[in-house]
C-alpha cells in the first residue's frame, strides 16, 4: 500500500521559494482579509478569552516564523485553546499533518518541555525541520516510517492530512 501521495498543492507552492507566510510573498489584501476574518470569529468563539490570551504568544511565534497572523494559524490556535481547556500538561504529542509546525511551535511554547513527534510526506518534513525548532525535541517520520513510533502520547492531532490520503490511507 502507498502510505504518502504528492499533494498538488505543495507542487504548487513550493515552486514559490520558501513557501509559508513568507512576507515577501503575501499582498496587503490578504492581511486585511485574515484580520477581518479572525475579528468576526473572535466575536463569536465561546472560548474567545483563552484565544484572544493565547494570541499574544501567537503574535510572537508569527515574527519568528517570519509570517502573519493568518486564518490558518488562528484555527491552530482555537484547536490549541480546545487542548488547553481539557488539560494542563503535555509530555508527549504526536501531530500528523502539521504543514509548516504552526501548531506544533504554538504547543512548544506553552509546553516548554514537551517532545514532538511529526508525522508527514516528506517534503513538509522538511519544510517543518526549518520551522517547528527541530533542535527542541523534535523527532520527525514519513508515513511508511509510522511502525518505527514506540511510546504512548498525551495527545495525537491529524492538522489537515486527509485531503492527500486515500480511503485506505485513512483507515490504516
Amino acid at each position: 500500500m502507498k502510505i504518502c501521495i504528492y499533494s498538488s498543492f505543495w507542487e504548487k507552492y513550493s515552486k514559490r521559494g520558501d513557501g509559508f507566510g513568507d512576507l515577501k510573498y503575501q499582498k496587503p489584501w490578504h492581511r486585511i482579509a485574515n484580520w477581518l476574518t479572525i475579528r468576526s470569529y473572535l466575536k463569536t468563539i465561546k472560548n474567545a478569552p483563552r484565544v484572544r490570551a493565547l494570541l499574544l504568544l501567537t503574535k510572537k511565534v508569527c515574527k519568528e516564523m517570519n509570517t502573519h497572523l493568518t486564518y490558518d494559524c488562528f484555527r491552530q490556535v482555537c484547536a490549541l485553546a480546545v487542548i488547553l481547556k481539557h488539560t494542563h500538561r503535555l509530555d508527549r504529542v504526536l501531530i500528523i499533518g502539521d504543514g509548516f509546525g504552526f501548531l506544533a511551535c504554538l504547543i512548544k511554547r506553552v509546553f516548554i518541555n514537551c517532545e514532538i513527534i511529526f508525522v508527514d510526506i516528506p517534503e513538509t518534513l522538511e519544510i517543518q525541520k526549518k520551522y517547528a525548532w527541530s533542535e527542541v525535541k523534535a523527532k520527525f517520520y514519513t508515513s511508511d516510517q509510522i511502525d518505527q513510533i514506540q511510546g504512548n502520547f498525551d495527545l495525537a492531532i491529524n492538522i489537515s492530512s486527509m485531503q492527500e490520503m486515500t480511503k485506505d490511507m485513512i483507515r490504516y
